[in-house]
């Protein structure tokens, strides 16, 4: 009851320790709708599992913030302060989360590694499952792990959330793995895979539904199917907005920039990349911030502006220079590549492009690594250069009529290489499907297409 700091410490300094505990132990369960206080308070009696589950729920908190640093720290002493197993699985798994987002990877990997080790010792099924989530996250990808091992450990993880009959942990990990069959340019298993999980989770509880719709959502933009794409954002949409989760808000603001970029209505596409990025502030992920700003680049090379292209161009390459991401930082060189060689700059574009590849490896997934590859097979008269990026973009794999929109980038400058080297019809196909799949939108794609006379 006193509001003097030093007269507390000095009442509290004068009782007995048996007394002071008993206090403590009071003012513990006093304060369980502030779990920080909480797990001071149990600390200080003893209690300590108490405290380190109070600890837990204080940096989960914090991580809803959007204060990661602080989250970390309070998840490091409810690690310092338990012994118990799966109290201490739970903990290295939310470092690791929190690690992901500070983008310090192999500290991360190291949590969920151990956490996982945890689980399986002490049969804990659930736990089990979400360290093997996480084991498919960002983290293997921030560290160049191969794509094909991070797939496996999701789908350990989708056998796991079966087995209990967790259909959010169901949608949630079928929709990484859909981002990840995204990410190796298997459109047609992504979109499948998306329309199950819609179809799976139905009309139950919402955040189930969201996950789902979120998944088939990343699908159809990449496709450029901005007809059925509109249709999943006017569910999706309001009912993030109604959450908290800035973390699936700022991509399903950044996709729905796909809808009116097809019309060529380009300043409300760029709208839509804007607030992805404030929303992007207060996510606690500000390494993907960068990726976003590289579309705004390609936008804006689409519309026509290279000066504003380049600009966001190069912000892009640095705002994901610092992030050891292979996915964002090559994203981010390929487009910029791109526009280098549309605004007549060979040598930069060659350069970009190749240190955008060397961030990648063999088994970093196939969509980055032909971002990359693409720009440089147009400026470069290397065999090596034609031939993986060739061989990457006719491993591309959509469904009927439907192409890699959002990767059309690659589909010009691979056949612009084609073109010099005779061998168009190499590339027939993939070129055929962009074609088809741009008919009646993305106008400005189909432009470049006839301006290249790649037939």
């Amino acid at each position: 009851e006193f509001a003097n700091d030093l007269v507390q410490e000095c009442v509290l300094a004068s009782l007995v320790p048996a007394l002071a505990a008993a206090h403590h132990r009071r003012a513990a369960d006093l304060s369980t709708d502030q779990p920080e206080t909480m797990a001071e308070h149990a600390f200080a009696s003893g209690d300590l599992e108490r405290a380190a589950q109070g600890w837990l729920l204080a940096g989960q908190a914090a991580m809803g913030r959007s204060a990661v640093e602080d989250a970390a720290a309070l998840f490091g002493r409810g690690l310092d302060t338990t012994s118990d197993p799966v109290l201490r699985a739970r903990l290295l798994l939310a470092r690791g989360v929190a690690g992901e987002a500070l983008t310090t990877y192999a500290p991360a990997l190291a949590d969920i590694e151990e956490a996982l080790a945890l689980a399986r010792a002490r049969g804990s099924r659930r736990v089990e499952m979400e360290a093997l989530r996480a084991r498919g996250g960002d983290v293997p990808v921030g560290l160049h792990l191969p794509t094909a091992d991070v797939a496996a450990h999701l789908e350990s993880a989708l056998a796991i959330a079966t087995e209990l009959g967790d259909r959010r942990a169901e949608a949630g990990i079928s929709t990484r793995l859909t981002v990840l069959d995204i990410s190796r340019l298997r459109l047609r298993s992504a979109l499948s895979r998306a329309e199950r999980t819609l179809e799976r989770v139905g009309t139950g509880h919402e955040d189930d539904r969201v996950l789902a719709l979120d998944g088939l959502k990343s699908v159809l933009a990449y496709l450029g199917d901005a007809d059925r794409l509109r249709v999943v954002l006017h569910e999706l949409e309001p009912m993030l907005r109604r959450g908290d989760s800035a973390w699936l808000l700022q991509w399903t603001v950044f996709e729905a920039a796909f809808v009116p970029a097809s019309a060529g209505a380009w300043e409300e596409a760029r709208d839509r990349v804007e607030e992805a990025l404030r929303i992007n502030l207060r996510s606690g992920y500000p390494a993907y911030s960068g990726f976003f700003e590289a579309h705004q680049g390609w936008f804006d090379r689409l519309a026509g502006d290279l000066d504003s292209a380049l600009l966001h161009g190069r912000r892009a390459v640095e705002l994901t220079s610092s992030a050891d991401h292979p996915w964002w930082y090559a994203a981010a060189c390929g487009l910029l590549a791109a526009t280098l060689v549309a605004s007549g700059q060979p040598v930069e574009a060659a350069a970009t492009a190749r240190r955008g590849l060397a961030s990648t490896g063999p088994a970093t997934a196939e969509a980055w690594r032909l971002r990359c590859a693409a720009p440089l097979a147009a400026v470069s008269d290397d065999d090596v250069d034609w031939r993986v990026a060739s061989g990457l973009l006719r491993g591309v794999d959509c469904p009927a009529g439907q192409a890699w929109v959002a990767g059309a980038d690659c589909y010009l400058l691979v056949a612009t290489a084609a073109h010099r080297r005779g061998a168009l019809d190499e590339v027939a196909e993939p070129l055929a499907a962009l074609r088809g799949a741009t008919g009646t939108r993305w106008a400005s794609v189909r432009a470049q297409l006839d301006a290249a006379d790649l037939r």
